[in-house]
This record gives structure tokens, sequence and C-alpha cells, in this order.
């Protein structure tokens, strides 16, 4: 028998039940999580307390190079605007927009919003690891943003311009976003370093999407004083993203049960009991305009 839209049913609630206990055993694994970063925050606050200067220091000379390089560049390539719009944003940005909407187009609401969670939870797990070794973090970053750099003044060097061009998308699209992020948090930071592509790109039909959850971000050069505050934000936002995680893949898993019921249902006989079942129930509150067998015959 049908059931009223608004009624809330027995498997309602029990699918209700399952996903409360899935999202009660993330909750064990962030409280596990937590008690990790309860052991450590105090040796890696000091870590940090001790690298600090000569991070800065490096980040400082960088600082330097790169604007020297960014004066360089955009005297050498007065067009550089064109560059990027033309070549990287037109021909290379868009169309991985075109693709992602083409898929985009073909699943539905319930699997876009899993692989959503999914990617949200995904970096704010990597975004966890990386504030729990702060020190060690920024200092890989700075060895990276080194090599973009390095990498930058080598292919200025080349005599061949059409080779020296791809500089325009290390510098603009990789190194000074990477630069700039490393030293102040993501609310000070204009939103061309925090999103280049949809920013140098603003001009084409590139858009980027917001993710359903304001992460923190990754780690930026911060009084040490603040980390462990900062470091348990971040465990909030982990915490959050998991657990959004784990209700969108609990929806995303009703549509198997839905299509094994809708099998079942589209069976031949099953088919036939409903419709008998539905045709007593509508007779049984309707007179009946003739009976075969009523005692008058």
């Amino acid at each position: 028998m049908a059931n009223d839209n608004d009624c809330v049913t027995i498997k309602d609630k029990l699918d209700e039940n399952a996903t409360e206990a899935k999202k009660g055993e993330f909750r064990k694994k962030a409280q596990a999580k937590l008690e990790e970063l309860a052991k450590t925050v105090g040796s890696e606050e000091e870590a940090y307390r001790k690298a600090l200067p000569g991070l800065l220091e490096t980040w400082g000379k960088q600082d330097e190079a790169i604007r020297e390089l960014e004066k360089q560049i955009k005297t050498c390539y007065p067009d550089w605007c064109h560059l990027i719009k033309d070549p990287i944003c037109e021909e290379v940005i868009e169309p991985l927009d075109a693709k992602r909407k083409q898929i985009a187009d073909v699943v539905g609401e319930r699997e876009k919003d899993l692989d959503s969670a999914n990617e949200i939870y995904h970096e704010a797990s990597a975004q966890l690891d990386a504030w729990q070794t702060i020190s060690k973090w920024i200092k890989a970053q700075l060895d990276a943003n080194q090599k973009l750099i390095d990498e930058v003044c080598r292919l200025d060097a080349l005599k061949e311009r059409n080779e020296r061009l791809c500089l325009i998308y290390i510098f603009f699209f990789e190194l000074l976003p990477a630069h700039r992020r490393l030293r102040d948090s993501p609310d000070k930071v204009d939103d061309v370093f925090l999103d280049p592509e949809g920013e140098l790109c603003a001009d084409c039909n590139y858009h980027s999407s917001k993710p359903h959850i304001k992460l923190v971000g990754f780690p930026w050069v911060i009084d040490p004083l603040k980390y462990e505050c900062k470091l348990t934000e971040v465990w909030e936002k982990w915490k959050e993203a998991g657990e959004y995680q784990v209700v969108k893949q609990c929806e995303f898993d009703q549509i198997a049960a839905w299509r094994a019921e809708l099998a079942s249902a589209e069976d031949p006989m099953q088919k036939r009991q409903d419709a008998c079942a539905a045709l007593r129930d509508f007779t049984g509150e309707h007179p009946q305009d003739c009976d075969k067998y009523s005692s008058d015959d």
C-alpha cells in the first residue's frame, strides 16, 4: 500500500540510524586523531618556533628573487596578459573545465555530492597532516618554490622565445601563488593567489566551484603562540568534512538499495501481486456495480 509522501517509514528511520552509526564510527576516529595531536602539539610548536627565523629568512630571499623575476618578465613580455588569456586560458584551462562539465552533466546529483565530499575530505586530511608537522611542511614548500624559481631562471636564459614562454605559466600559475600563500592567511591573500585559474581566466568560460565546507587552508607562517589554536581549528574542519563525507556516502549507497527494490518491483509476478493488492484496496473503498456471486442469483 502506498505511503503518504510526508510519512516517515521504518525504512527511513533504519537508513537514518545507519548513517548515524557510521558517523559515530568516524567520530571515534576523530577522537583518536585529536588524542594523537595532543601528544605531539607541544614538541611541534617548539620545533616550529626554532625553525621560524630560518623559514622567514628563506621566504624573504625568495621574495626578493620573485619580485625581480616579475619585473623582468613584465618588461620582456609586455603582452603577458594576452599570453595567459589566449594560449593558456583558452587552450588549456577552458577545455579542462569543459570536460569537467561534460562529466557533471551525465552523473546524478548524489554522485556529484559524493565526489565533492570525497574531494573536500581528501583536501582536509592533507591540510591536517601539513599543519601537524608545520615546520617540515613549510620547509618542503620553500624548497619546492626554489626549484620553481630556478626553473623560471633556466627558461629565461634560453635563446628561443617559444621555449622561454613556458615560464609565463610556471611563474603566474605555480610559483607566485605558492609563494604568496606561505606568508599570510587565506583571508589576507588576494583571490588571484588562491585561485589563479579562476581569476586569471575570469574572462573565459572557466568557473571555479566553491566547496560546501570552507577549509582553513595549508600552513602559512604564523605566530607560534597561535599554532595550537590553528591546529585545533584545522582538526575541527577535518572532522566536519569527514562527517559530511559519511552522510553523502550513505545517501549514495541508498541508490543501490533503491535499484534493488525497483528490480524486485519490476518482476512480472511482483507487479501482478502489487496490482491485485492495489485493486483490492480500491474496491474495498468503493461500492461494486455488480457482484457475480450475489445471493440473489
